[in-house]
């Protein structure tokens, strides 16, 4: 069947039934089945329209075992895991492996030949043939000796594979007969009977096939659910960008998983029929209705049988199969499916009811054809589906031989319908109008006999009726028909066919039957005999279907012997019908190779039997056509199609392979055996290397008797018991409609189908009073998210006016505010939406919302020398928490508790050899895995573990961290990257999006517009309606929405329009903004336009962009850059490394072990996680080893991205050029830096004292400028300042708190007039003022400006020490200080002597030693302080640039505040600038603040708007680096050159004070650009530079 089909309509039908899981979702599993062949495939052929694609068997092997670890970690199962790979398959299903052989082997021919045409090179070495996935190859035998080893490894290496013994391991592999999901089924049927079987075993099987929800049902076990990879419908896109590199294998990261429960599918299959409770006269069981639900499924068409005529699920088979179902069953005397057997009597009446659909299938076929035949105005012929007219005649003889088992005996003559009349006489289909006249046959008109609807109605009006009929009863009765269609409303000529069967239209379907016979099954005019024979063989079909559910394999030989179904209203009078079958056995498997092989694939057989496919004279080689033809037989897509091959003739087959046999070698016929099942467990009583133990188990073994196989429930489930992580409606009165919802649930439209809806009703525990309410649920465990039942701790009640919470013990009650009040609302509207839109479940009204806090995991605690395990929850923020509605809020059931939850004693929770981590920061192995060697005082709070840990040197990240936008890419908005890449802003937002041109003409398109090809020419650098961006090549910027590209994406615009300049240009005039485009307007002659669109299609294949993996917009993650400069720091990979050995005694409660957990919560559940964050990965037996260190370079989707420091086997490249990268939850990890740097930090600082701030006025020839640091008391002053104390954030790794918590502080402190010789501060007044208006004073003066945006870390960058600026060094030591201090010492901040130096020197290293890192803070003071100067200083500000700068005469007006559109002197105004004397170009340009604007006073150009840095700065316009309350300095034109303007409405008269006349070099501080903070402060300011470079210093780093 088709497996998307059926998944998604039972998805939409259901909507509750399936759930997207994370690791920290899945329930606690006993049982794991593999069905393994899913896994094979995915991993050895990702994509098969690559011809360039090529893979190793050794890496197909690897990543095998990768893809199952992966899968044991999610679930864990407890007791077993089973492995199941499809061995020799019965008879029946080689027929269908037979067709989807021949036809991949056909694809592959085709892909090649096209790539070839398209001159595409093929690399050396043949592809990858995946027919070799078939029992007996090379392959597989290899494949399975890997798994036998890898096995054997994982218990002897991985705790979690052993499960202190308990767990057993099964691997069934290729050579033990039987697919892999029934010798799955034949295992759960042989544990069933077992004495001490557990009823209530939990059961989870991965697979991709539809049908495991079949057999899952059909084992009658309750707790049973399926895994699988989340499925995406849509049209598939096909890989564009080819070869090894870009094809990698499914990854945690890659994949969301599907758990789908067949606990919550029973019983909506039994809300399905409730109405049937009250209309049939037997009990009603559920567990018999699931074996109907199972049989009706079988009509859709499987594996082994053809679907019925018209029986489609995209036509709307399922629900018509219900409908009648719930029609029939009240009138039978029981059940149609008895535990695996067919009531034929039953089956009958159901299929009688059932028969309507061919005729309404007919009657819509009628209506087509006439409707076809008015529009094109000549007849419409009825071939065949799928098959050219007249390739019928010429595919005769081939397509006879198709119905013949025996692929001799077929010939031509009894196909001949034209040879002459018929004998009627056991015809099965002969009209009204045939049973006197042998020549109606050659006489049918040109459709094949069937008239259109309007003719058949022409012929009841006039009467066409042959003689021998009732010359008025019958004209009667037809007149009467044909008035009755005429007169009939639509929807009733749509619903009543009955009404509208008459004579001529039963005559018509019965010639339109018979003609279906003879072109799908090769029959001339079939006879009543065949056709009974046709209608015995199907229902046969059908019971050894359910003998296969049921009871295993009854036959190993029979199959179903045609290509296609008999009609439904042909399935009748087969009561009779012999259901016993021989059981025959199974295959060899050269035996199975030469009977599902094509001759593409000969080599996948011994040498010898190839010859049996490529020998012409071979007696089977007939068995092997290499031209066959397929038929779509109703269906719509390609996959779907009959594959119209022979089928073999067993006898001929056996026979020409016993000529063969002995010249087979020893080997070849060890291949060409049966095999047993591998049973492995665990010994955890011996040492390493003899703990797995290996035995074999007969390949029989789970095969059981059909007698003794045990059907339903078994005695002892648990219906009425919760089990954690097993959904379930049970626990809330509902009732269950069928509407049409418009369900969403896989994000690709709304559903047009109906779906189940529930409807919770009232519940007396919910109409207490509100108060009692409160009191029973506030701080209590519960259930939300019904029916999933997610476990939950309540933290708060709303209703629309009030809420109600915990607070000391006690309940308090508090009224919403306004807001409060509109949040409610918007909450309670989005509940009813989420719920109803994605669930299909109508909460009604909502009045009461209850905030919780959802389970997130288990953690571990020591108490007098015991493990105890304690729940943990999440956020307490009230926005953070989940919020239900109070009437889906599940409380009081009963419930399994998880056994996980009991006490460990200390010598088995933390066991010798065991791996553990110390979670002790301050100790040098901290991170570090260790291993216990022994414990003492065990059981007393005395209790101490001895460990061992080796500690190995890590990458120092530091310098990286600190320079991370130097080393990063640059980035531009749209209206720049269109000017850098020559293309204008609005085809730029078109083109790095989806753009698709129409390679058809016109008028094709307008006749076929849902199926003419379409070329997406767009490069999908942004996709804004699934909100991801391209990693490297564009970003969303979160506060207005608007796109950036990278420098790399301005490259590819770049050699796009290069290449395609016409397209470009023709876009780019366009008027209007289409939907699509026509290549025909683009390139009007025909030859150039087919080589453009040629060119255009390879083009967008090779795009590099098509084959990254694209992200969530507003991720955080490092890019390809700065990644590459990472790696350079990365510890060369030294095998013979010798660490650093330590034993010591460590407190179990510090201590951390992975399998104590249940993997749902993080080592440190106060860790916060940023970019460049050193951690450690724990998981023991993981695809990473246990205790690798490696930086995180990205965090995406609540995943880490992790660059390891060393090399290891499964890594991969994440933006890197080194296989060292690993996606890992956050729960794998241990965050270092965080444990060292940032733990505990702020709550510390909270209650220390604030340090003291001082100030320092260092006078220069532009005025004075002032230094601070958060040091010294301040000195008697006599005058007043103000002064902004503000915080520059520049990272956003860490958020910041808010501004409000802080209030300003008043002091009045003294002060004495400055000298030039002493530099006595000034005395300084805090005054209250509002702060952005002081912030903006304190730019202005001082040429920065405040960073506006949140930030988290404000770690600056490190400065140059020899002329770090005065005011670059307050920022850094005292700015993020939360002193309350007002003044600075003025020798604190610059000390005049070397004694003074050294006494700032050893102060900074007592605070820093007695305070801790002030700058982790990351806390904003808003203590406003004003600095007032004397009049000399004022005076000098505006009359002259600061000593050592010359002055530059940019000419009148024409200063850095000008926006008139003239250039500064010395500046071109073009697409490039003319740069001013000694003005430094050494690098590429880069812009400050916001990109979208020009640096003030610089005209817009192609190339550049911007100043070039020296020192090739990276780009500073991310807002993480430049403060953005005043974007850029300001600058007023003073006598001879620019100054840095500020405002001195506020300052008072001082004073004049003398210059110096000899400043020191620290002295001689310049205002520092907007692009402060960076690294470069001193080139900044224009320190320790020749006089003649500083202005050009000045300029190159602004």
């Amino acid at each position: 069947m088709g497996v998307p089909k059926f998944y998604r309509w039972v998805s939409e039908r259901y909507p509750c039934l399936s759930q997207v899981v994370s690791e920290a979702q899945v329930p606690e599993f006993d049982n794991l089945y593999l069905d393994m062949n899913g896994i094979i495939h995915c991993c050895s052929h990702p994509d098969d329209d690559d011809v360039m694609f090529r893979i190793s068997e050794e890496q197909i092997f690897t990543d095998v075992s990768a893809y199952i670890d992966m899968l044991f970690k999610i679930i864990r199962p407890k007791r077993v895991f089973f492995m199941a790979i499809d061995g020799v398959a019965p008879r029946a299903k080689m027929n269908q492996q037979r067709a989807r052989r021949f036809m991949s082997a056909r694809n592959a021919e085709f892909a090649l030949k096209k790539a070839i045409q398209d001159g595409v090179e093929i690399p050396e070495g043949s592809r990858f043939d995946s027919n070799c996935i078939t029992p007996g190859t090379h392959f597989m035998v290899a494949l399975h000796k890997h798994l036998d080893n890898w096995v054997q490894h994982k218990i002897e290496t991985d705790p979690l594979w052993r499960q202190d013994g308990k767990l057993r391991v099964v691997l069934s592999g290729h050579d033990c007969p039987g697919e892999g999901e029934h010798k799955i089924m034949d295992f759960i049927r042989a544990e069933r009977i077992l004495p001490e079987y557990d009823p209530n075993t939990r059961h989870c099987m991965y697979g991709l096939d539809a049908d495991l929800m079949m057999l899952g049902l059909s084992s009658h076990e309750p707790h049973f659910s399926l895994l699988r990879e989340e499925v995406k419908f849509g049209r598939v896109q096909p890989s564009k960008k080819k070869g090894n590199d870009q094809v990698k294998r499914k990854e945690p990261k890659n994949v969301n998983f599907h758990l789908l429960h067949l606990q919550l599918f029973r019983e909506y299959l039994e809300r399905e029929f409730q109405a049937l409770k009250t209309k049939i006269s037997f009990p009603f069981d559920l567990e018999n209705i699931i074996d109907d639900w199972v049989l009706m499924g079988f009509l859709i068409g499987n594996d082994f049988i053809p679907h019925l005529p018209n029986v489609h699920i995209h036509d709307d088979a399922l629900p018509l199969l219900y409908k009648t179902y719930a029609e029939v069953l009240p009138t039978l005397d029981g059940y149609l499916n008895e535990k695996g057997m067919l009531n034929v009597q039953r089956f009958e009446k159901f299929l009688k009811v059932f028969s309507e659909t061919d005729k309404k299938s007919f009657m819509e076929r009628l209506e087509n054809e006439e409707y076809l035949e008015s529009k094109t105005g000549r007849p419409v012929a009825s071939a065949k589906e799928g098959t050219p007219p007249n390739a019928e005649k010429e595919k005769e003889e081939e397509l006879v031989a198709f119905s013949d088992p025996d692929m001799s005996s077929a010939t031509d003559d009894d196909d001949d319908d034209d040879a002459g009349p018929h004998d009627t006489s056991n015809a099965a289909f002969v009209s009204s109008d045939e049973e006197d006249s042998s020549k109606q046959s050659n006489e049918r008109p040109v459709t094949g006999g069937i008239l259109s609807a309007e003719d058949a109605l022409n012929a009841e009006m006039s009467n066409s009726q042959p003689d021998d009929y009732d010359p008025y009863e019958e004209e009667f009765q037809e007149k009467l028909k044909a008035l009755e269609i005429k007169d009939m409303s639509d929807s009733e000529f749509e619903n009543n066919v009955e009404k509208c069967w008459s004579t001529t239209i039963n005559n018509q379907f019965k010639r339109h039957r018979r003609q279906y016979y003879k072109d799908k099954m090769k029959f001339g005019n079939i006879s009543k005999t065949e056709l009974k024979a046709q209608a015995e063989g199907y229902i046969r079909a059908l019971q050894w279907n359910l003998h296969y559910y049921y009871h295993g394999c009854v036959s190993w030989n029979w199959y179903y012997p045609f290509h296609y179904s008999p009609f439904i209203s042909d399935l009748i009078n087969f009561h009779e019908v012999d259901m016993n079958f021989e059981l025959s056995t199974p295959f060899r498997p050269f035996e199975q190779l030469l009977a599902v092989l094509p001759a593409a694939s000969a080599a996948c057989l011994p040498y010898h039997l190839q010859q049996l496919m490529k020998d012409p004279n071979s007696p089977i080689h007939d068995f092997y056509p290499t031209d066959f033809e397929t038929d779509l037989n109703g269906k719509v897509n390609d996959w779907e199609a009959v594959v119209l091959v022979p089928f073999i003739n067993q006898d001929r087959l056996l026979e020409a392979i016993k000529s063969k046999e002995n010249l087979l070698s020893n080997e070849e016929k060890a291949r060409n055996a049966h095999g047993p099942h591998i049973l492995y467990t665990c010994d955890i009583s011996k040492s390493d290397g003899k703990r797995a133990i290996r035995t074999t188990i007969d390949k029989n073994a789970f095969r059981i008797d059909k007698s003794t196989v045990i059907h339903g429930l078994l005695s002892g489930v648990k219906l009425d018991v919760h089990f954690p992580g097993f959904p379930t409606m049970c626990h809330i009165p509902h009732t269950a409609t069928l509407d049409y919802a418009g369900v969403k649930v896989f994000n690709t439209g709304k559903s047009k189908k109906e779906s189940i809806i529930l409807k919770p009703t009232q519940r007396k525990e919910l109409e207490k009073p509100f108060e009692t309410l409160s009191e029973e649920l506030l701080n209590k465990q519960v259930y939300i998210d019904w029916p999933m039942l997610a476990l939950a701790l309540v933290s708060e009640i709303w209703t629309v006016t009030e809420k109600y919470f915990m607070k000391d013990g006690k309940i308090e009650r508090k009224e919403l505010d306004l807001d409060d009040q509109k949040d409610f609302k918007d909450w309670a509207s989005g509940i009813r939406d989420i719920q109803m839109n994605r669930y299909a479940i109508d909460v009604g009204p909502i009045s009461h919302i209850v905030f919780c806090r959802k389970f997130m995991g288990l953690s571990v605690t020591v108490r007098d020398g015991v493990v105890k395990r304690q729940k943990q929850w999440g956020s307490s923020i009230p926005h953070e928490m989940s919020r239900v509605a109070l009437q889906v809020l599940v409380s009081n059931i009963n419930i399994e508790e998880n056994r996980v939850l009991c006490d460990i004693p200390i010598e088995e929770a933390y066991a010798v050899n065991s791996k553990v981590f110390v979670m002790q920061p301050s100790w040098d192995g901290f991170a570090h895995p260790a291993v216990v060697s022994e414990i003492g005082n065990s059981g007393t709070p005395e209790c101490r573990i001895i460990v061992n840990v080796h500690i190995y040197k890590g990458a120092d990240v530091s310098e990286v961290r600190q320079t991370r936008f130097k080393n990063s890419l640059h980035w531009f908005n749209s209206f720049e990257a269109g000017k850098r890449s020559g293309i204008t802003t609005r085809l730029l937002t078109r083109i790095t999006g989806t753009v698709y041109l129409v390679t058809e003409s016109r008028e094709f398109y307008e006749s076929k517009p849902a199926t003419t090809p379409r070329l997406n020419i767009g490069l999908n650098l942004k996709l804004t309606k699934q909100n991801k961006e391209v990693p490297d090549y564009s970003k969303r910027i979160q506060e207005n929405g608007y796109w950036e590209f990278s420098n790399q994406a301005v490259q590819l615009l770049m050699e796009y329009r290069n290449k395609f300049r016409d397209l470009i240009t023709y876009l780019e005039k366009a008027e209007e903004t289409n939907e699509h485009y026509f290549a025909e307007d683009v390139w009007p002659k025909e030859a150039l336009r087919e080589k453009r669109v040629k060119e255009l299609r390879e083009y967008m294949k090779e795009v590099p962009t098509a084959s990254i993996e694209k992200v969530e917009c507003y991720s955080e993650y490092l890019d390809s850059q700065c990644i590459a400069a990472l790696e350079k720091v990365l510890p060369k990979h030294d095998t013979h490394e010798v660490p650093i050995r330590k034993k010591s005694s460590i407190n179990p409660a510090v201590l951390y072990r992975y399998a104590l957990m249940d993997g749902k919560v993080m080592p440190d559940p106060e860790a916060d996680f940023r970019l460049f964050d050193r951690v450690a990965y724990v998981v023991e037996g993981g695809t990473v080893p246990c205790g690798s260190h490696g930086t995180i370079i990205g965090l995406i989707n609540n995943k880490l991205e992790v660059l390891f420091d060393r090399p290891f086997k499964d890594g991969y490249k994440i933006r890197s050029s080194l296989t060292q990268c690993y996606c890992v939850a956050k729960t794998q990890i241990i965050n270092i830096t965080f444990g060292k740097e940032r733990k505990g930090k702020e709550e510390q600082k909270s209650i220390k004292k604030k340090p003291a701030q001082t100030q320092k006025f260092i006078e220069t020839t532009s005025g004075s400028y002032t230094k601070w640091s958060p040091r010294m008391k301040p000195q008697a002053q006599t005058s007043t300042a103000k002064v902004t104390d503000f915080v520059p954030r520049i990272l956003k790794d860490k958020p910041a708190k808010s501004q409000q918590n802080m209030k300003p502080v008043e002091k009045k402190v003294t002060e004495t007039k400055p000298t030039a010789k002493s530099l006595s501060t000034e005395k300084v007044e805090t005054v209250s003022t509002d702060a952005k208006k002081v912030e903006l004073e304190l730019s202005q003066m001082l040429g920065i400006g405040f960073n506006k945006t949140k930030s988290s870390s404000p770690t600056l960058h490190e400065h140059d020490k020899s002329g770090s600026s005065s005011v670059i060094s307050f920022l850094q030591k005292g700015a993020w200080s939360t002193s309350n201090k007002t003044s600075v010492n003025a020798t604190e901040v610059e000390p005049s002597s070397s004694a003074e130096k050294s006494k700032t020197k050893e102060n900074d290293e007592n605070q820093e030693k007695d305070e801790g890192d002030w700058e982790e803070v990351g806390e904003p003071v808003s203590v406003e302080q004003k600095i007032v100067f004397n009049s000399s200083q004022r005076g000098s500000l505006n009359s002259q640039p600061p000593r050592g700068f010359r002055q530059v005469n940019y000419g009148r007006g024409d200063n850095f505040n000008n926006y008139s559109g003239r250039s500064p002197r010395g500046f071109m105004q073009n697409s490039t600038f003319r740069q001013p004397q000694n003005f430094v170009n050494r690098g590429p340009s880069y812009f400050f603040g916001n990109s979208s604007t020009n640096p003030r006073g610089m005209q817009r150009g192609r190339v550049g708007n911007g100043y070039r840095n020296q020192n090739h700065e990276q780009l500073l316009n991310n807002s993480d680096l430049v403060p953005s309350a005043v974007s850029r300095p300001r600058f007023s034109r003073g006598r001879g050159g620019l100054t840095p303007k500020v405002d001195h409405s506020e300052v008072e008269a001082q004073p004049t004070s003398p210059p110096t006349t000899n400043p020191t070099k620290s002295e001689q501080g310049a205002p520092p650009s907007d692009a402060a903070p960076t690294e470069n402060y001193s080139k900044l300011l224009g320190t320790n530079k020749p006089r003649k470079s500083r202005l050009a210093a000045n300029f190159s780093s602004t």
